[in-house]
């Protein structure tokens, strides 16, 4: 526990402290990641304080904020630092009864007692306060007995409710009566996280199923935090046993969260390595088929042994665990995910057909051609938006071509490369579809080539070197275009539109020599002159065939 880093949050508590002129209590996410070394950067702050939000709402207004704002049915004022580094977010402490949907409180009434706020939060790990107070006693140590507080590197620790409700009601007279001068930093912990610290464990705040009834979003916000944690710390992070019982006896009510919620919660689990440890507790918890239903399909499909030991879904779960030590871009993590899920109807389609010839006839023998259509349903579900889905499933569409390019001849690699970065439009793509291929040859487990995944290095220092010397080309980069072929006598679209096509494919080879209005006007015009000659040829082919005698 890392209680010297809270030092950190006491200028943003004077901050606070001065504008509301209240005293500031800072909350949650930024107090447990500084205790558990994970902050570098506090750039989002929640604090709560004992006012009434109008009163605050119209103190806040006269400072001319940047990005002030009030949600006013739960009292919420955000607004940002006046150099733009920290957004603040400031919720005078409330009380929430009536869940009706499992999600919102029907009624919120204000309070200023601590410990009524702290009753209606999720987990015990966001259930944690900080502040800083000047006492007014001036007693020379040696005049007083010390403290009966506990006290721990200059940090007054308070987790009994009787001391919290004092110190909260009036501090003054609780530094007097407990010989507390200077400047206080107080950490208050009011549902026993710091007993859970180690090792780490996820409990909710007082009872499991009141709290996930109230919110049935917390179901998958406890996986996403045991995930996060058990990646971010040496000793990893388990759930409490009486938590973990309550997400089983509710994880039926994961079917009726919005989806827009589920997908800010995977948006954070792909943001911060975790993705293998979310899905396996996913399937522990049974929600596997409600999330990601295409790969809940894949479990016990099993594949042929020479090149995949473990079934589809194993598969993907040691695919996910590699890409969590990788730097991968989050859609590249869920493309991994699917990448595979066309396989269950691949090997159903082999199964029913023993005849190769017939089987190659089946649209779904391919898995690299359905795995992408079988995800776009499964992330519609999930509330990802059509740019998100086309970015997840071009991953997935591509995730071959590293094998396909590898197989050419090496003198072809540098123009494969060069129209994929087209076709990609970014470099960093391209090199994520890389280590995401690499992932996957990784848990292949084939030992006749169990080295094969080396070569992606050579691809990312290739497509490096592409993009650094030469750049990424675009059809809108060639020296001609469309009014440039009319002018010169040539047909509308689509023959236009085609021609073009093959100019660019032309020019990509050589950029620099190719990519001039000369060259790829006389290119056209050969293009042109064999096509006329080709046509010709047919014409005549028919003539002499319709003159011949029957």
């Amino acid at each position: 526990m890392n209680l010297s880093s809270l030092h950190r949050l006491d200028q943003h508590c004077h901050t606070l402290a001065s504008l509301t002129g209240q005293m500031i209590y800072i909350v949650g996410g930024c107090v447990r990641d500084l205790l558990i070394g994970h902050t570098t950067m506090l750039e989002d702050i929640d604090a709560t304080c004992a006012c009434d939000p109008h009163q605050l709402y119209h103190r806040l207004r006269k400072h001319q904020l940047p990005g002030f704002f009030w949600t006013e049915k739960f009292g919420t004022l955000s607004f940002r630092s006046t150099d733009n580094a920290t957004t603040y977010e400031i919720t005078p402490m409330r009380c929430e009864t009536g869940y009706d949907d499992a999600r919102h409180p029907t009624h919120v009434t204000r309070t200023s007692r601590l410990l009524d706020d702290a009753v209606r939060r999720d987990f015990s790990v966001n259930c944690l306060y900080y502040t800083t107070f000047e006492s007014p006693l001036t007693l020379l140590p040696d005049e007083v007995d010390d403290s009966p507080c506990r006290i721990e590197e200059g940090v007054l620790i308070l987790t009994d409710h009787a001391q919290i409700d004092a110190f909260t009601s009036d501090p003054y007279n609780f530094c007097y009566i407990n010989h507390l001068t200077g400047t206080i930093r107080v950490l208050i912990d009011p549902y026993a996280w710091l007993e859970c610290i180690s090792p780490l464990r996820l409990a909710c705040v007082g009872n499991p199923l009141d709290r996930l009834y109230e919110d049935s979003l917390r179901i998958i916000r406890a996986l996403r935090f045991v995930s996060i944690f058990a990646f971010q710390t040496s000793k990893g992070c388990d759930i409490h046993k009486e938590t973990w019982t309550a997400l089983k006896q509710t994880f039926h009510l994961v079917p009726h969260i919005a989806k827009e919620r589920i997908h800010n919660e995977i948006l954070k689990v792909l943001d911060q390595w975790s993705m293998f440890c979310f899905v396996s507790l996913c399937d522990e918890l049974n929600i596997l088929k409600y999330l990601f239903p295409s790969l809940y399909a894949c479990k016990n499909i099993h594949q042929p042994v020479r090149y995949h030991p473990f079934d589809v879904y194993a598969h993907t779960l040691l695919c996910l665990h590699a890409a969590d030590v990788r730097s991968l871009d989050p859609y590249a993590k869920l493309a991994l995910v699917f990448h595979d899920v066309g396989k269950v109807d691949q090997y159903y389609a082999y199964g029913i057909v023993g005849d190769k010839n017939e089987a190659s006839k089946i649209p779904a023998r391919n898995h690299r051609n359905t795995s992408s259509v079988l995800a776009r349903p499964d992330l519609e579900r999930l509330g990802f938006s059509r740019k998100e889905i086309d970015r997840v499933c071009r991953y997935i569409d591509h995730h071959h071509d590293a094998e396909q390019i590898l197989a050419s001849k090496e003198s072809k690699h540098h123009l494969k490369l060069k129209k994929l970065l087209t076709d990609c439009g970014e470099a960093q793509m391209v090199i994520n579809l890389w280590r995401l291929s690499q992932c996957d040859r990784i848990w292949q487990y084939n030992m006749l080539q169990r080295d094969t995944y080396k070569e992606l290095d050579y691809l990312v220092t290739l497509t490096e070197n592409i993009v650094k010397q030469e750049g990424i080309h675009h059809r809108k980069d060639l020296a001609i275009n469309g009014h440039d072929l009319l002018a010169r006598g040539y047909q509308a679209w689509p023959e236009l539109g085609q021609l073009l096509d093959q100019c660019f494919h032309y020019a990509l080879e050589d950029w620099h020599t190719r990519n001039t209005q000369e060259a790829l006007f006389a290119y056209c015009d050969q293009l042109t002159k064999k096509k006329t000659n080709t046509m010709s040829q047919t014409s005549t082919s028919s003539e002499n065939n319709e003159k011949k005698p029957v």
